[in-house]
């Protein structure tokens, strides 16, 4: 019965390894979610203080964010001349 060894399944063994690997994953998830952001905003002439504080605030804000997104994929067709006319 030692105590300091662990035992393979508890993942002990590599503590600093998989704490690594999971922050990173946050991270990564942050800054995609904020690049989305930006790229939503700067769409409607947004400051970057303002996306910054959406983004932190709570994950609700983040589905309204992609929720912007989506509207912002609507094109309004430009009017252009047919080629016929010219």
């Amino acid at each position: 019965m030692n105590k300091l060894k662990p035992m393979l399944g508890d993942g002990a063994l590599m503590p600093k390894r998989s704490g690594a690997s999971q922050t990173a994953r946050v991270v990564k998830q942050k800054k995609t979610l904020k690049n989305t952001a930006k790229r939503v905003m700067s769409a409607k002439k947004a400051t970057k203080s303002l996306v910054s504080k959406r983004i932190t605030l709570s994950k609700t804000n983040s589905r309204k964010v992609t929720s912007a997104k989506r509207t912002n994929k609507r094109k309004i067709p430009k009017k252009t001349k047919s080629r016929a006319s010219k």
